[in-house]
């Protein structure tokens, strides 16, 4: 509601302005009025809303008992919040990552800030000001040194990553930023969004090192290999590119039903690549040979993102709010994270903790214990096999 009462403070200065008094009674002014009826409509979308997702809610949590599926709840959450305009305000989470230490993430939103928060505390340790616009996107280097961050302003600001301090920035892209990429080695950063190319900078020296032709344009995902030899993006025309780092040049393609995709992540070995999008299917390819080696049931949401957890799981998010975790041996659905009242945007995997960490739009931050559930399921499939 507070994003609906800024608004609604907005557009009442404006017709106050304009129409101090209402003409017709001396005690109803036309800002009120339209206060009024604005409220009214939006506590009726709010409750609509708030039911669907009820019934929404039910009936994943229905389907996943009849499937056997595990239920599981956040350990920890935290809700984002600002004092803007004397105001509350929430901001949605664009992206979340988990720090190179382990020890922080970094978030960024449509507030114009990237945050970096203490995960053992739960708080906020840095902000970082500077971009005009929505950020959509922020990403740690492998080394914990440099914190890129971009969006709609159309600028790629570099950060100090431990003192929060801007480092450099790289204007005239031309065109708003979606999704970032550091190469392994920290010294290499990619970067798309709607352009018909990829921009690869030295990220010492901020130069531009080449660009990579991508016709399908609105590129949303994208991301390096382990070893860091391959780049790959995709986006709008559905065909995922993958180039060589070194040549610059393109390697293959990988193409399944030529819908929009969103998400693609790298196993940890770099031998698999996971791609989704709005054709709700995930598909695992053989990274190298391009090969499709095993698709996923159509989920009932757009999928928005997908992240490896460990080496044999799968955590997919969408727009139905819920997080799916698929075991890639059985491939079957192991367990649902539901917890988020809005679409899933972003996942990290907390490698030495064990915990999955999502960002939504329903402005929260959300941790998952995993760990132990996946250890659990392994063993069972380890010891099953066994006996047969």
């Amino acid at each position: 509601m507070s994003k609906i009462r800024l608004h609604i403070d907005r557009k009442t200065k404006q017709l106050a302005t304009e129409y101090p008094r209402s003409k017709y009674t001396n005690s109803y002014s036309i800002e009120q009025g339209y206060r009024h009826s604005y409220l009214r409509s939006a506590r009726t979308v709010a409750r609509w809303f708030a039911l669907s997702g009820l019934i929404s809610v039910l009936t994943v949590v229905t389907a996943a008992i009849a499937a056997q599926v595990d239920i599981v709840e956040p350990s920890r959450v935290i809700e984002l919040s600002d004092i803007k305009q004397d105001a509350v305000y929430r901001p949605v989470v664009s992206s979340v990552v988990v720090g190179a230490d382990g020890k922080t993430i970094v978030t960024c939103g449509d507030d114009h800030f990237v945050r970096v928060w203490s995960l053992s505390e739960m708080k906020p340790i840095l902000r970082m000001t500077g971009h005009m616009d929505w950020v959509q996107c922020a990403t740690v280097s492998s080394d914990g040194q440099c914190l890129a961050s971009a969006g709609n302003d159309r600028r790629i600001k570099l950060w100090d990553a431990p003192s929060g301090a801007l480092l450099n920035t790289l204007a005239g892209l031309g065109r708003p930023v979606r999704v970032l990429a550091f190469a392994p080695d920290s010294k290499t950063l990619a970067a798309a969004g709607f352009g018909p190319s990829v921009s690869v900078f030295h990220v010492g020296t901020g130069e531009l090192r080449y660009e990579l032709n991508a016709p399908g344009r609105d590129i949303r995902a994208m991301s390096f290999s382990p070893d860091g030899k391959s780049l790959a993006a995709a986006g709008r025309d559905g065909v995922v590119r993958i180039w060589d780092v070194a040549s610059g040049q393109p390697t293959h393609n990988l193409e399944e039903k030529r819908r929009f995709i969103r998400a693609l992540a790298y196993s940890k070995d770099g031998k698999k690549l996971a791609t989704a999008g709005d054709s709700r299917t995930v598909c695992v390819w053989d990274a190298n040979s391009g090969e499709l080696l095993s698709t996923f049931d159509e989920r009932p949401a757009k999928i928005m993102v997908v992240a490896f957890c460990g080496d044999n799981h799968l955590a997919v998010g969408g727009s139905d709010n819920v997080i799916r975790v698929w075991d890639l041996a059985t491939r079957q659905e192991v367990s649902n994270l539901i917890g988020h009242t809005g679409s899933v945007t972003s996942l990290s995997w907390h490698v030495q903790d064990g915990v999955l960490v999502s960002g939504s739009f329903d402005t929260t931050i959300r941790l998952w214990k995993l760990q132990d559930r996946i250890a659990d399921r392994v063993s069972s499939v380890s010891t099953d096999t066994t006996t047969n």
